[in-house]
């Protein structure tokens, strides 16, 4: 099958319109660094989305539950072939979100395979409270780390309003 790169650009605006409609209803989740550790917040408690994945580093999402499981799970398992491989040290939240992301990105790129219909939160508790590192993850797997406060909330729009 030929694509113009119209029709690939349509394909992707689809794939976004579709993820959005799915993630608008979502439960947001903050995160807050703290003197104890991360605070890890969410409203509604029907489905979990909050976890830990391995020592000091945790992920929380919202999207749909079969798509968080399978990141999670994935992310559980790199995270352990990491420590094993070179060190527990080794295991940060940075690595863990960079090695999750091109997947995330290949699966929304792809015409022909169900997108990730999600929206994470990744957080690393360091040493002081100004060490803690957050992450925003995408459907499209672009990210963007913070220091201090994140969220990831059902649009855009919402997260900027809970951010104010």
């Amino acid at each position: 099958m030929l694509y113009s790169p119209y029709d690939w650009n349509e394909a992707i605006r689809h794939r976004s319109d579709y993820i959005e409609e799915r993630l608008a209803e979502g439960s947001p989740v903050l995160a807050l660094s703290c003197a104890e550790g991360v605070l890890l917040l969410t409203l509604r408690g029907t489905q979990r989305k909050l976890f830990e994945i391995y020592d000091r580093l945790a992920f929380a999402a919202l999207g749909q539950q079969a798509d968080i499981e399978a990141v999670r799970l994935s992310v559980i398992d790199f995270s352990h072939q990491e420590g094993f491989t070179r060190s527990p040290d080794d295991v940060t939240v940075g690595r863990v979100v960079a090695a999750v992301s091109p997947a995330l990105k290949k699966a929304f790129g792809d015409p022909l395979t169900a997108p990730l219909v999600l929206r994470a939160l990744f957080a690393e508790v360091g040493r002081r409270p100004d060490a803690d590192a957050l992450y925003v993850l995408g459907y499209d797997g672009e990210f963007r780390m913070s220091r201090g406060f994140a969220v990831v909330a059902g649009s855009p729009q919402a997260e900027e309003r809970m951010r104010a």
